[in-house]
């Protein structure tokens, strides 16, 4: 078949027989996107895990997160790591381990269903997941990739 393309000043049309397809054009200035990905230096602790060991903690953790915002607690400690994740729906589940994780003591909260899109993109795939701080995104690098996953901030 044949696709007409008709453009206008801030937008594309993209249309066959059956489907047209509306692609708006952004322009300006973008903010600097490397800024926005956490620097190693400021790296306050990194747990080294395979991303299908990682997704099935949380996996077994959401198990009990709310439908309505549902989210995990991660707490870690130098060798461990506990997932916890509660609502009144579905009560608590907590999964403790040991891991192979250095660094500063941390609790962070994220949201399983964003995690799990890395973790399975990455499968069998050796991870470092690094952590800055409760509100920064975490970094997780594979070989050849940099994920980011941005934490749930608590409203105050």
């Amino acid at each position: 078949g044949t696709i007409v393309i008709t453009a206008g000043d801030k937008e594309l049309f993209f249309s066959d027989s059956e489907t047209t397809v509306h692609v708006k054009l952004f322009v300006g200035s973008f903010p600097d996107w490397e800024s926005a990905i956490p620097k190693e230096d400021g790296v306050m602790g990194t747990l080294s895990i395979t991303a299908n060991e990682l997704d099935r903690m949380f996996s077994r953790a959401s198990v009990a997160a709310s439908p309505t915002l549902p989210k995990v607690d991660c707490e870690l400690t130098t060798g461990n790591i506990s997932l916890k994740a509660q609502s009144e729906e579905r009560g608590e589940a907590v999964v403790n381990a040991q891991v192979n994780y250095a660094g500063k003591d941390l609790a962070i909260m994220l949201r399983p269903e964003l995690v799990y899109q890395i973790f399975k993109a990455l499968g069998t795939e050796e991870i470092s997941v690094q952590f800055t701080d409760a509100a920064t995104p975490v970094r997780i690098v594979a070989a050849n990739s940099i994920y980011l996953a941005m934490p749930i901030t608590p409203q105050t």
